[in-house]
C-alpha cells in the first residue's frame, strides 16, 4: 500500500469518528433540549386548555346564578306561573343561552319544569332520564345547597352523553333566602362543542371517557400514569406530532374524561434540519480540510519523498554516483536529501578511488616480470597476466576460461603428483602451499617448473 493511500485512509477515519461524534453528541444534546422544550410548551397548551374548560363552567355557573338569584325565578319555584314560562322560557332562550336543559326543583326535589333542547336542530326534547333517575335525587349535590353561596358546577357522565352541568340555589334579586329550591343548567359536551373548544385553542383536540375499554393505545397509557401520578402526560406520538394529556373529574371527583391536545412538533423538525444541515457542513468542511490537507501534505512531504525515491532508483539503475537529489526547504525532508547527497558524494569518492587504486593494480600485474595468474575453484582460469601470456604462449582470449589441468599444467607431473589433489587439498590447507612448486607446460611443450 502506498503512503497516499495509507495518509488518505487515516485522514478519512479521522474524519469519520470527527464528524461521528459531533453528530451523535449534538444529536443527543439539542435533540433533548429540544425534547424538553417541546414538553414545556405542550405542556402550557394542556394547561391553557384546561383553563378554557375552567372558564365554560364558570360562565355556565354564572349564567346559572344571575338566573336563580332572580325574584321572578324566586316567585315561579312557588306558584309554577305560565307568564314565566312564556315569557322567558322559549326555544329563543335556550338557543341565546347555549343551553341544552334547564331544569327547576323545589325543595322536596320535585321538578317544577324542565325543559329539553336541540341547539343543533333548534327542536325540543326529552331531558335525559339517567339525568333525572341517577343525579337528582334527594342529596345530590346537583339540589341541596345548604347556603345561599352554594354552586355545583362540573363534568357528568351519562350512559350516551357528557354534560357541562351547573346548579344554583333559587333566590331573590338580592341573594337573599330562604333558598326555595335549585335551578340546573347544562350543556352537551358533543363533538360540536368540543371543536369549538378546538378553535379556540388553535390545536386539535380529543375528548375520550375515562373508563373507555375501547379507547387506543396512547389514551390508554396516559391513563395508566394520570390514575397515580400527575395531573398532565406527555408524549410524542410520531415524528411529527406530540401529545399532552390531562384527566378530568366529575362533580362527584371520580375520573371522568381524558382530554388530549395534539401539536406539530415544529421544534423537532427543525432541530432534526438543523442537524442535517449541521452534518452537511460539517462532511462538507472536512472535505475541503481533507482536500486542503492533501495538497498540502502531497506538496510538503509525498511529492518531495517521491522524487528522493525516484533518484535514488535512477542512480541504483544507471549506477551513476554523481546524480544528485533536489530537495528544496529546511526542514526534515530536505536534510534528508542533503545526507543522502552526501552519503553518495562519499561513495562517487571512494568508488573514483577505488577504481584509481584498481587501475594502479591492474598496471602493475599487467607489467610485472612475474607469472600472475588467477583460477577458480574449479581450476578454471580468470586471470593472466602479459608476461604468463608470453611466458606460456597463450593469448589472454585463449587461455582465460580454459582449465589449468588441460593447458599449462599436467594432471599429473613426472614424480606422480596429482595436481586436482593438490588443488583440493589447497581448497582446505591453504597454508603449506604459500611457496609451492608444480611442473608446467609451455604451448610449445616444453615442461618448466615454477
Amino acid at each position: 500500500m502506498t503512503l497516499r493511500k495509507k495518509v488518505l485512509i487515516i485522514m478519512g477515519i479521522t474524519f469519520f469518528g470527527l464528524i461521528s461524534i459531533l453528530y451523535f453528541t449534538s444529536r443527543n444534546v439539542l435533540l433533548e433540549s429540544l425534547n424538553h422544550i417541546e414538553e414545556e410548551n405542550i405542556s402550557q397548551d394542556v394547561k391553557r386548555t384546561l383553563n378554557i374548560f375552567s372558564n365554560e363552567l364558570v360562565k355556565l355557573d354564572e349564567l346559572t346564578s344571575d338566573w336563580a338569584s332572580w325574584d321572578d325565578t324566586y316567585e315561579f319555584i312557588v306558584d309554577n306561573n305560565k307568564k314565566y314560562i312564556e315569557a322567558n322560557l322559549v326555544d329563543d332562550t335556550l338557543t341565546a343561552l347555549k343551553l341544552n336543559f334547564i331544569i327547576f326543583v323545589n325543595l322536596s326535589g320535585q321538578i317544577v319544569f324542565c325543559k329539553g333542547f336541540d341547539l343543533h336542530n333548534e327542536e325540543e326534547i326529552p331531558i335525559p332520564e339517567d339525568l333525572v333517575k341517577e343525579h337528582l335525587f334527594r342529596n345530590s349535590p346537583l339540589i341541596r345547597h345548604e347556603s345561599t353561596e352554594s354552586s355545583t358546577n362540573g363534568l357528568l357522565l351519562l350512559p350516551e352523553r357528557i354534560l357541562l352541568i351547573a346548579s344554583r340555589p333559587i333566590l331573590t334579586s338580592k341573594d337573599e333566602g330562604p333558598i326555595r329550591g335549585a335551578l340546573i343548567f347544562g350543556r352537551y359536551l358533543d363533538d360540536a362543542e368540543i371543536n369549538r373548544l378546538a378553535k379556540i385553542i388553535h390545536l386539535p383536540l380529543t375528548v375520550s371517557r375515562f373508563n373507555d375499554s375501547q379507547i387506543s393505545s396512547d389514551f390508554q397509557t396516559a391513563r395508566s400514569y394520570l390514575s397515580k401520578n400527575g395531573s398532565i402526560f406527555i408524549r410524542p406520538l410520531s415524528e411529527k406530532s406530540i401529545a399532552g394529556y390531562a384527566l378530568l373529574r366529575d362533580i362527584y371527583g371520580n375520573p371522568a374524561l381524558l382530554l388530549r391536545v395534539e401539536k406539530p412538533r415544529v421544534v423537532y423538525q427543525q432541530g432534526k434540519t438543523t442537524i442535517y444541515y449541521f452534518v452537511l457542513f460539517l462532511i462538507g468542511a472536512c472535505l475541503a480540510s481533507c482536500i486542503v490537507a492533501m495538497l498540502s501534505i502531497e506538496k510538503q512531504v509525498l511529492s518531495r519523498l517521491a522524487n528522493i525515491g525516484k533518484t535514488v532508483s535512477t542512480i541504483a539503475t544507471t549506477g551513476s554516483l554523481s546524480e544528485r537529489i533536489s530537495v528544496g526547504g529546511k526542514d526534515e525532508l530536505s536534510r534528508l536529501g542533503k545526507n543522502i547527497n552526501e552519503m553518495f558524494e562519499k561513495l562517487d569518492k571512494t568508488q573514483k578511488e577505488l577504481r584509481a587504486t584498481e587501475k594502479k593494480y591492474r598496471e602493475l600485474v599487467e607489467n610485472a616480470n612475474s607469472i600472475i595468474l588467477r583460477i577458480d575453484i574449479n581450476g578454471r582460469i580468470t586471470f593472466f597476466n602479459e608476461f604468463a601470456q608470453t611466458f606460456f604462449g597463450y593469448s589472454a582470449d585463449e587461455i582465460l576460461g580454459s582449465n589449468v589441468a588441460d593447458t599449462i599444467i599436467q594432471e599429473k607431473d613426472s614424480s606422480g603428483a596429482n595436481f586436482m589433489t593438490v588443488i583440493e587439498d589447497m581448497k582446505r590447507h591453504r597454508e603449506p602451499y604459500t611457496n609451492f612448486e608444480s611442473e608446467n607446460i609451455r604451448r610449445n611443450g616444453e615442461h618448466v617448473w615454477i
